[in-house]
C-alpha cells in the first residue's frame, strides 16, 4: 500500500513520512470541509479550482472576470442563463452553466433551422412545428433533385419562357411550381393546354415551317376528294361480286320484308352511304346492334321519336340535325291520344321490367296522361325537352311518341353545338328570323350570302282592292294578282324557282286550282321553276328563288282571321317555340332572293297577330335602307374582301346607320380624286370606301384588307404584332398620299379580326373598329 501511494501521490508519501499517517488525513479532512464550505458559499465555484486552478487563473484575475461579467455588456446573456436554469446566476454552478450554454447553443442552431425551413413549410402548406411532414417533404424532393439532370431544369426553365402565356391560362407558374400539379388534369382546360404543347412541340421540329398557300390548300382537297371518289366507286363496284344478293335484296323490299344481317353486311360492306326514309329504314333493315357505324338524323325537329328509335339502336353513333325553331314532329303532335298512351304505357311497363323499378298504377296512369295529353293548338309545342333526372320518372316522358327526336337527342346528348352560318337567303331576308328568333336564343345566325339585287326586287309589297268576298279563307283577288305578277315575270324570261305561301288551306286549294286552270304555262312552271303552291304549315324543307305570300284576309269582308293561324300578341301561342309562332319563322325563311307580299290590307291593319311585326319589320327594312348591294360578286379581289364585306354589312354600327351608310367595293379613289380635286395621282383603288352622312355632312373611310402574301415584306416572319412594320412600301407610300386628301384608313388582316374575349365573334370585334373609326 506504501509502494503505491510512492507511486502514485509521491507528496503525499513524503508527508506520511515526515509526519503520522492520522495527521495527514486529518490535514486533508479539515481542507476538504473548507472547500465544501467555500463552495457551498460559492455555488458557481468549483472545488478543483481551489485545489489546483487557482494555480492558471488567480483569485484577483477571477475576481476582474467576474465583474466583467457582471457588467451591462453581458446584462443580457446572464439574464439569459439565469432564466433558462431558474435562479440567481450567483446560485449556478459551474457545471450548469456550461451544461446550460450548450443546450442554449443547441436552441441558437435549431432556431436558425428552422427559419431556413419556414420558407419550404410555407410553400408546402405545412406547420414549422410538423417535423414528421417536414422531414417527409425534404427527403422526397430530395429524391427528386437527386434524378432530375441539370438539362431537366434547363427544360422547364425553357418551357416556362416560352409558354408562359399559355400555361397562364391554367395558373402555372414559375414563380409556384407546385401549379404545376394543374398540368395533370385529364379534362378541361388543362388538357387542351398539354395538347397545345404537344401539337406545337411537333410542328416545331419543323426547321421551314411555312402556313400553306391557298392553292396548295385547294390541290388538297381536289386531291383527297378525288381520292375519296375512287374508294367509294371500288366499294360501288364490289357489289358486282354479289348479283344474287342484290337481287334478293330488290325482290325482299319490293315484297315489304326485312333483309337478313347477311344480305345486309353485304349492303353496308359495298356502298358508303345509304339515303331514306326512317320508315323505309325500319321496315326493312334487320334489327341487329351496331349495324351501321354513323346514323345521320336531318330534320329532327320534323321525326317523332317512335319512328326514329328503333333506327338509333341499330348505330354505334348518332348525328341529329334540327332546329328547334321550326315545326316540331307535327305528325306526332296530332296523334290519336288513345293510341299515344297505350304505347306510352307499354314502354313504362318494360321500363319496369328492366330496371326492376316500382311504378304503381297511378304513378303510370299520371305519367301517360301528362305525357300524351292533347294540347290546344296555342298551347302546342315543338321542342319541349324534358331532362333525365336520377331518382324520378318524370324524364321518362321523353320516350313519349310526340317527342320529336330532336329533343329526346337534347335530353340524352353527349354533345351539342350550333351552326350559326346562313347560306339560303340574303341578310335583308333572314333578318326578321334572327331578330325574333334566333337571337332570342343566343344564336346570331350570320348570312353567307350578299344581297346583289336593289332592295326594291328583294322586298316587295303588292298591295289588292278586294272587289268582294270570295269564301272562307280564300281570297280571289290575290290570286289574281299573283297570276298577273307571274305572267309578267314569264314574258320578261324569268330564270328562278318560284313558290307561293298561303295563309290558309282553303286558299292553297283555290290558289292551285286557279292557276292550272288559267296560267297556259303553269307546266312549264312546275317543270323549270319548280312551281309549288303550300299552305304555311306544311312548307318546312322547302326554298325558292322567289316566295309569294298570300295573306288573304280583309276584315272590311270578314273572309278571314289571320289570328286563328299566327299568335295574338301576348296570347298564350306568343311564345318563339309555339308551333304557332314558328309558322313565321318557317314560312319567311324559306325566299333565296325575293319575297313578294301580296296584301289586301293597309300593313297597319295586320298588327292583331304577330304576322303584323314580321310585316312591319320588312317594310321598315325596305323603307330605311339605304341601297347598298353588288351587282356581282366577282367585283372583289379575293374570297376574303368578299367575307369582310360581309360581315362589314352585319355589324351593329352597319345595321344602327343603313340609311345614312354607303359601302363601296373596288373604289377608284385615284379616278375620284383627278376629277374632284384637278390633282394628278396614280390611279389607285381601294377594297372598300365607307361614307356615313350626317347633319349635311359625310366622313369618309378606306377600309383595306391585307392579305399577308401580298402586303407584306416577308410574309414567312409576320405575325399578329409585327404585321404594321413588315408592309411593302408602296402600301406605305399610297396611304400616306390618300391621307393628304382627308381620308382615314382602316387596315385589317386575318390577326385583326380574332376574338379577344369569350363569347365575342368577329363581327363584335370590326363593330368596335368602326365605331372608332367614326366616332
Amino acid at each position: 500500500c506504501r509502494h503505491e501511494l510512492q507511486e502514485r501521490f509521491p507528496s503525499v508519501a513524503q508527508q506520511v513520512k515526515e509526519s503520522t499517517a492520522t495527521a495527514v488525513l486529518d490535514s486533508y479532512a479539515k481542507a476538504a470541509e473548507k472547500i465544501d464550505n467555500t463552495c457551498t458559499l460559492i455555488p458557481w465555484l468549483a472545488p478543483d479550482y481551489l485545489l489546483s486552478g487557482h494555480i492558471r487563473m488567480s483569485p484577483a484575475r477571477l475576481a476582474d472576470v467576474l465583474r466583467e461579467i457582471g457588467a451591462l455588456e453581458f446584462h443580457e446573456v446572464t439574464a439569459l442563463l439565469a432564466a433558462a436554469c431558474g435562479r440567481d446566476i450567483a446560485q449556478v454552478p459551474l457545471r450548469e452553466l456550461r451544461a446550460t450554454v450548450a443546450g442554449l447553443r443547441q436552441l441558437k442552431d435549431y432556431r436558425a433551422l428552422a427559419a431556413s425551413l419556414q420558407p419550404v413549410a410555407h410553400a408546402a402548406g405545412l406547420a414549422t412545428d410538423d417535423l414528421p411532414a417536414l422531414y417527409t417533404l425534404l427527403k422526397t424532393a430530395r429524391d427528386l433533385l437527386a434524378a432530375l439532370t441539370n438539362d431537366d431544369i434547363a427544360l422547364l426553365s425553357r418551357v416556362f419562357q416560352a409558354y408562359a402565356p399559355v400555361l397562364g391560362v391554367i395558373g402555372v407558374t414559375a414563380d409556384d411550381l407546385r401549379s404545376l400539379t394543374a398540368m395533370t388534369s385529364a379534362t378541361g382546360k388543362p388538357a387542351q393546354v398539354v395538347r397545345y404543347l404537344e401539337l406545337h412541340g411537333r410542328v416545331s421540329q419543323h426547321p421551314d415551317l411555312r402556313a400553306p398557300s391557298r392553292q396548295s390548300i385547294a390541290d388538297f382537297y381536289a386531291k383527297t376528294h378525288k381520292l375519296l371518289e375512287h374508294q367509294m366507286d371500288a366499294r360501288f363496284k364490289g357489289l358486282q361480286n354479289f348479283a344474287g344478293d342484290v337481287q334478293k335484296i330488290i325482290i325482299a323490299i319490293k315484297a315489304g320484308r326485312r333483309i337478313s344481317d347477311e344480305q345486309a353486311r353485304v349492303l353496308f360492306g359495298n356502298l358508303t352511304c345509304v339515303i331514306a326514309e326512317p320508315g323505309m329504314i325500319s321496315r326493312h333493315l334487320p334489327m341487329t346492334e351496331d349495324l351501321v357505324d354513323y346514323l345521320i338524323i336531318d330534320e329532327a325537329s320534323q321525326v317523332s321519336i317512335a319512328d326514329s328509335i328503333s333506327l338509333m339502336l341499330r348505330a354505334k353513333q348518332i348525328i341529329v340535325f334540327g332546329d328547334e325553331l321550326q315545326y316540331g314532329a307535327v305528325g306526332a303532335v296530332n296523334i290519336s291520344e288513345r293510341y299515344a298512351a297505350q304505347y306510352f304505357k307499354d314502354i313504362l311497363r318494360d321500363y319496369a321490367l328492366d330496371m326492376n323499378a316500382a311504378l304503381s298504377d297511378e304513378e303510370r296512369d299520371r305519367l301517360a296522361k301528362e305525357a300524351v295529353q292533347e294540347q290546344p293548338e296555342d298551347d302546342q309545342e315543338s321542342s319541349r325537352v324534358e331532362p333525365v333526372s336520377a331518382g324520378t320518372k318524370e324524364w321518362l316522358k321523353t320516350f313519349s311518341v310526340r317527342t320529336s327526336t330532336l329533343s329526346f337527342a337534347k335530353a340524352l346528348k353527349n354533345y351539342s353545338d350550333s351552326l350559326n352560318i346562313h347560306f339560303r337567303s340574303f341578310p335583308e331576308i333572314i333578318s326578321y328570323s334572327n331578330d325574333f328568333f334566333y337571337r332570342q336564343s343566343q344564336i346570331d345566325l350570320v348570312p353567307n350570302r350578299i344581297r346583289t339585287k336593289p332592295i326594291g326586287d328583294v322586298l316587295r309589297f303588292l298591295p289588292v282592292q278586294t272587289q268582294g268576298n270570295s269564301g272562307r279563307n280564300v281570297n280571289l283577288d290575290e290570286i289574281e294578282a299573283i297570276k298577273a305578277d307571274l305572267e309578267r315575270l314569264h314574258a320578261a324570261g324569268y330564270m328562278g324557282t318560284i313558290g307561293v305561301i298561303c295563309s290558309f288551306k282553303e286558299q292553297t286549294a283555290r290558289m292551285e286550282e286557279v292557276l292550272r286552270k288559267e296560267l297556259p304555262f303553269y307546266t312549264e312552271l312546275e317543270r323549270d321553276h319548280r312551281f309549288q303552291v303550300w299552305f304555311v304549315g306544311d312548307v318546312q324543307g322547302e326554298e325558292r328563288d322567289l316566295v309569294y305570300y298570300s295573306l288573304v284576309q280583309d276584315k272590311r269582308w270578314g273572309n278571314a282571321d289571320l289570328r286563328t293561324i299566327y299568335p295574338i300578341v301576348g296570347g298564350t301561342a306568343d311564345n318563339i317555340r309555339r308551333l304557332k309562332m314558328q309558322r313565321l319563322n318557317v314560312g319567311f325563311s324559306r325566299a333565296k332572293d325575293t319575297m313578294v307580299f301580296v296584301h289586301s290590307m293597309p300593313i297597319a291593319d295586320y298588327s292583331d297577330s304577330r304576322l303584323g311585326d314580321a310585316l312591319k319589320h320588312y317594310a321598315n327594312i325596305r323603307d330605311a335602307t339605304h341601297d347598298v348591294y353588288v351587282t356581282d360578286t366577282t367585283v372583289f379581289g379575293s374570297p376574303a374582301e368578299e367575307a369582310l364585306y360581309r360581315l362589314i354589312t352585319q355589324t351593329r354600327f352597319f345595321q344602327a346607320h343603313r340609311g345614312q351608310c354607303r359601302l363601296i367595293a373596288q373604289f377608284e379613289i385615284g379616278k375620284y380624286i383627278r376629277q374632284e380635286y384637278h390633282r394628278y395621282i396614280p390611279s389607285y383603288r381601294v377594297d372598300f370606301l365607307m361614307t356615313l352622312g350626317s347633319n349635311g355632312r359625310e366622313k369618309s373611310l378606306i377600309i383595306e384588307y391585307d392579305g399577308v402574301e401580298f402586303h407584306t415584306r416577308n410574309p414567312d416572319v409576320v405575325t399578329a404584332h409585327n404585321f404594321d412594320q413588315e408592309y411593302l412600301e408602296y402600301d406605305v407610300q399610297r396611304q400616306l398620299e390618300l391621307e393628304n386628301f382627308g381620308y382615314t384608313f382602316l387596315r385589317i388582316n386575318k390577326y385583326s379580326l380574332l376574338p379577344h374575349r369569350p363569347g365575342e365573334t368577329p363581327a363584335d370585334v370590326l363593330n368596335g373598329m368602326l365605331e372608332r373609326a367614326f366616332v
